[in-house]
């Protein structure tokens, strides 16, 4: 039984990097590669039909068959859910069941979805980094962060606020608001994070960057 995120992510791995455009997000980057102390039971993927991926179903069916699971049976779950990748919205993703312990998420990313732009932004400028001998497309820290806002769910929200108080990373914010000008919705949200930031855990993020208690930056002089 795999008995680990990182485990659990290998065994994706292997299977997963013969797709052209696939992007890990979700929480598990965080924890993975920027030190997050946290846990997630779910491998967020998303991959990118423009056009279709050729590779998709057989990708499928070698993780199918690695992780046990009757591929006859999913198959069909497939064909029903993907239906050539047209008109599935984003934030309904394909499941993937390893055991009780952790999911597969899968989600499409299609030229018809409203988030279509700004996940292939996040794949241009990604970063692949290696892990445990696999090269893993992830998003940069600020893309990351602007991929949350955009979900503008209140669970990634929160997630974000989280991290945000916790990690001590300096963000480019120069980075940042180039997203934002290409996405102004993100603006407003990222305002409200600030001040919830501020609120909820005394954390401030500096014009450079940096993230802050917010006694860090008192000056009685």
């Amino acid at each position: 039984m795999i008995s680990s995120l990182g485990e659990v992510l290998k065994s994706v791995l292997m299977h997963i990097r013969r797709l052209k455009k696939w992007l890990l997000v979700g929480k598990a980057p965080i924890i993975l590669f920027y030190g997050f102390p946290s846990r997630t039971n779910d491998v967020d993927i998303c991959f990118y039909l423009d056009p279709e991926e050729e590779e998709l179903m057989n990708t499928l069916q070698s993780i199918a068959n690695d992780w046990g699971l009757n591929w006859r049976d999913l198959r069909h779950n497939i064909d029903a859910f993907f239906r050539r990748g047209t008109g599935i919205p984003l934030r309904t993703p394909f499941i993937m069941e390893h055991n009780i312990y952790y999911n597969l998420h899968l989600l499409p990313i299609v030229r018809s979805s409203v988030k279509y732009r700004i996940y292939k932004e996040a794949f241009i400028n990604r970063e692949i980094i290696e892990f445990e001998g696999f090269l893993v497309n992830t998003p940069t820290l600020e893309y990351w962060i602007c991929l949350k806002l955009y979900s503008g769910r209140l669970k990634d929200l929160g997630d974000l606020e989280l991290v945000l108080s916790r990690i001590r990373l300096k963000l480019n914010m120069p980075q940042i608001y180039d997203i934002f000008s290409r996405h102004p919705i993100l603006r407003e949200r990222w305002n409200k994070l600030l001040n919830a930031l501020r609120e909820d855990y005394g954390c401030i993020i500096t014009k450079n960057g940096e993230i802050k208690k917010v006694e860090e930056t008192w000056d009685p002089w």
